[in-house]
């Protein structure tokens, strides 16, 4: 009896999920998305945001059709909107227009930079230089001026609105709107230099009065810009192989009462082409001076936010599927085992990347004049492989080393070896997973074995 009760509720369990792939197999509606190409021009521009006033966005077809995902999804915009691509050989543009039937209606707040855009009236983009519906850079603009950016990764999941990149925008105030004008250098980008290329782009205004959020390529009712696998195709591109070299330093002096220093470092970034890049640390600056004061009455690890441009730069190569941990935290090198400063004399990063694949390779030395003087090798290596749009596999090695500086044996030396990977069954239903593990390279002992398996079915978007 016990038997068959169990048996009739296992077979009505496994009726039951099935009934619910297929309606929502059945319900779910595919948003077709538009495309776009962009008008070449042979010049550049100074901003100031006018743009019909302006003779270098004339001859330029804009985009008009633009549809409500709130409060009304699916609808047109109540507000007409004018959006204007084009290109130089050394920036992308980006220009919209606007109007505003009634302008008192108009949402503005002055806030710093990556702030404020929950209380402004603003307009955004996002590109997928690769095309690859994962990962995309986000620039955004308020009324009142304000600029946000950031990088998307894993198709919104991860949002890093600490990334800095340098572009500029200007916004200006009409009787019928406004109008904002974007200058975005490709230097500023990652992308496959060439003729004819296609980017994944979208556009976003957001009117605050009336809680109306529209794009130009569709989404679902509680999906946004960050959503890169349904951005539309920007076509035409012509994208030059030759970046620019970059040297960023800095120079520090320390007076106290008895003791003053001179410190003096940079990083220099050398692009090998359009999607290689290696860059160059000398005497990284310490971050953690200028990290603010934390109550810490946990015993857990505090988590301090990466901001020195050279490890934050590129970081989304070396994240890891892992929601419950951090396998790898930048923040560490530089840092001794007491969370104190040590110096960090010398860096260097290779990334490549494509629609397919990609690869990055740190090399940090850091070292310690506390008591006996220690020195520390540290060389990180990732890759990742795309399949299925959003799907990956990937694959992370590290090796440590720590040594006396006077030539004795290494003190430590241990190494980890992490395979992650994400698998989309549909748009709702995902498995992710991370297997790592640990160990002495000396004695091949297995110090930390982590098995992490998760099929939920809601992720950030």
């Amino acid at each position: 009896m016990n038997f068959l009760l169990l048996r009739n509720s296992f077979l009505s369990i496994i009726l039951l999920v099935i009934s619910f792939t297929l309606f929502l197999g059945f319900n779910s509606t595919i948003l077709a998305s538009p495309s776009y190409t962009i008008t070449q021009k042979e010049t550049d521009i100074m901003l100031d945001g006018n743009i019909r006033g302006d003779v270098f966005w004339r001859g330029i077809k804009p985009i008009t059709h633009l549809t409500q995902t709130s409060p009304y999804h699916g609808k047109k915009a109540t507000e007409k909107t004018l959006i204007y691509v084009t290109q130089s050989s050394t920036h992308l543009y980006v220009g919209f227009v606007c109007l505003m039937k009634d302008i008192s209606k108009q949402s503005e707040s002055l806030s710093l930079r990556d702030n404020g855009l929950s209380h402004n009236d603003m307009v955004a983009f996002v590109l997928d230089t690769f095309n690859s519906k994962q990962n995309g850079y986000y620039f955004a603009a308020t009324l009142s001026g304000s600029l946000y950016d950031a990088l998307i990764e894993e198709d919104g999941s991860k949002f890093k609105s600490n990334w800095d990149g340098i572009w500029e925008a200007r916004v200006s105030k009409h009787q019928d709107g406004w109008e904002a004008e974007f200058k975005i250098p490709f230097a500023s980008l990652n992308y496959l230099a060439g003729d004819n290329q296609v980017w994944g782009i979208n556009f976003n205004r957001d009117i605050r009065s009336r809680k109306e959020y529209v794009y130009w390529s569709p989404l679902r009712k509680h999906q946004s810009l960050r959503k890169v696998s349904k951005t539309g195709l920007l076509k035409g591109l012509k994208l030059p192989i030759d970046k620019k070299q970059q040297t960023k330093g800095y120079v520090l002096l320390k007076q106290t009462k008895d003791h003053s220093s001179l410190q003096i470092g940079g990083t220099h970034h050398v692009p090998i082409s359009s999607n290689q890049n290696l860059e160059f640390l000398v005497n990284a600056d310490n971050q953690s001076n200028s990290d603010p004061l934390t109550l810490h009455i946990s015993r857990n690890n505090l988590l301090r936010t990466e901001k020195r441009p050279f490890f934050l730069d590129q970081q989304a190569f070396f994240d890891l599927n892992a929601n419950t941990f951090r396998l790898f935290n930048s923040r560490k090198i530089g840092l001794d085992a007491d969370g104190e400063a040590i110096d960090l004399p010398f860096g260097a990063r290779y990334s490549w990347q494509n629609k397919h694949a990609s690869f990055a390779s740190l090399l940090s030395l850091t070292e310690s004049k506390s008591g006996q003087a220690n020195q520390s090798i540290q060389l990180i290596n990732r890759y990742k492989s795309y399949y299925q749009k959003k799907s990956y596999l990937g694959f992370f090695l590290s090796n440590l080393q720590d040594q006396n500086t006077d030539g004795d044996v290494a003190k430590k030396s241990d190494q980890t070896i992490a395979i992650d990977g994400k698998h989309y069954f549909d748009d709702n239903q995902q498995l992710r997973f991370l297997v790592s593990q640990n160990s002495d390279v000396h004695t091949d002992h297995a110090l930390s074995s982590t098995y992490i398996f998760d099929n939920s079915d809601h992720y950030f978007s």
